[in-house]
């Protein structure tokens, strides 16, 4: 599990504060603090709660919806329970997505390529929380390569 943040600066002097909201940085999730009265810190009550979260139902859609980076192309064999029509070997790089009957690199389920999906984890950080397993060495840097983002997904409500 990922260390959670500290408070942010702003909500350090616990004795005039109320409420803050820190973001963590390894995992996205929102750490929401309540209901403090000034001067009585003990009385904090934390909550965690996602933030952005995303269900891939139509991964070719999805897939062929996303651009993807520079790099030579990796093999995922994605896992759907849910959603069967979504299982299989797909090859992704960037001139798109297919489907493929070659040996996979990478292999999950569709939740950890929603989280991929977006760009607010990379797959080596989804492969350390085994949600990922590296078939092939160096599929996960390439895969990072591909999904990388320059921004970080934003949900300006909390759901």
């Amino acid at each position: 599990m990922p260390h959670l943040p500290t408070a942010p600066p702003h909500a350090r002097v616990f004795g005039r504060v109320r409420s803050f909201d820190a973001e963590c940085p390894a995992c996205g999730t929102v750490i929401v603090a309540r209901g403090t009265r000034e001067g009585r810190p003990r009385e904090l009550k934390l909550q965690v709660q996602d933030g952005v979260w995303v269900r891939l139902v139509d991964v070719p859609a999805a897939l062929a919806a996303r651009r993807f980076g520079e790099g030579p192309p990796v093999v995922i064999e994605l896992a759907d329970a849910f959603c069967p029509w979504n299982a299989g070997r797909w090859r992704l790089g960037p001139a798109g997505a297919e489907r493929t009957t070659a040996d996979a690199e990478l292999a999950c389920d569709v939740t950890a390529l929603g989280s991929a999906y977006l760009g607010g984890f990379s797959f080596r950080q989804l492969a350390s929380g085994g949600r990922v397993e590296e078939r092939r060495e160096g599929a996960l840097a390439r895969a990072d390569a591909l999904f990388r983002s320059d921004r970080a997904p934003w949900c300006p409500e909390i759901f």
